[in-house]
């Protein structure tokens, strides 16, 4: 018998995440069966069940690859120096790029992820503990990092040194999963001039008023 490469194995694999993706995007996580995941991919029951002994393991693997691309930005941002222009190409690819992308499931351009996924993993995570653990990891990998710019921000003198890291990195991430449930509801709504007032708080141009209490 001849033996089954690992990218025979992978490929597979990304076969069935792929079916999987646009199975949940077209129905949902709880609407979705494994039955339907089998036929999308046009493979056989058992076939899937080899790598995802259940439908929790995909969508689980779905945080995962997520992480995984969120992991891949930050590494491209990794050699820039300039924190602000750190945060202009993270609002330009989460808020503007991101966002644009079709949510049509059945769209050959609907890439790895559709953004309602996103909104249906979190309503998973309320009440399905494994993927709860999987997401709260994927904020952390997305947090952390961000406040590790913060921090360098803040020695380079760029940023309020009396802010806390961590805070700053859940207000942008913020940013970023308000947008989303917006555009998810309403995708009419303007990805880049909401873009524009993020970079107005962010760069201090907002507020025109009298000092503002502490």
């Amino acid at each position: 018998m001849p033996k089954v490469t690992q990218a025979h194995l992978d490929a597979r694999k990304e076969q069935i995440m792929d079916a999987a993706h646009r199975v949940f995007a077209r129905k949902g996580f709880h609407q979705a069966t494994m039955q339907d995941i089998c036929a999308e991919c046009e493979l056989s029951p058992g076939a899937v069940y080899r790598y995802f002994p259940s439908k929790d393991d995909i969508i689980r693997s779905c945080g995962s690859e997520a992480r995984q691309n969120m992991q891949d930005t930050w590494e491209s941002l990794g050699a820039v120096e300039s924190t602000l222009e750190i945060l202009e190409g993270l609002l330009q690819t989460y808020l503007v790029d991101a966002l644009s992308r079709p949510d049509d499931p059945e769209s050959a351009t609907l890439g790895k992820w559709a953004l309602s996924l996103d909104i249906e993993l979190w309503a998973e995570s309320l009440h399905n503990e494994r993927v709860r653990e999987g997401y709260v990891g994927l904020i952390g990998g997305i947090v952390e990092p961000m406040a590790a710019i913060m921090q360098r921000g803040q020695e380079r003198g760029e940023i309020n040194p009396d802010l806390d890291p961590i805070s700053m990195a859940r207000v942008l991430f913020g940013c970023w999963m308000g947008l989303l449930v917006q555009v998810s509801l309403d995708p009419s709504v303007d990805r880049v001039e909401y873009t524009e007032m993020v970079r107005a708080m962010v760069g201090g141009t907002f507020w025109r008023g009298g000092s503002p209490s502490p």
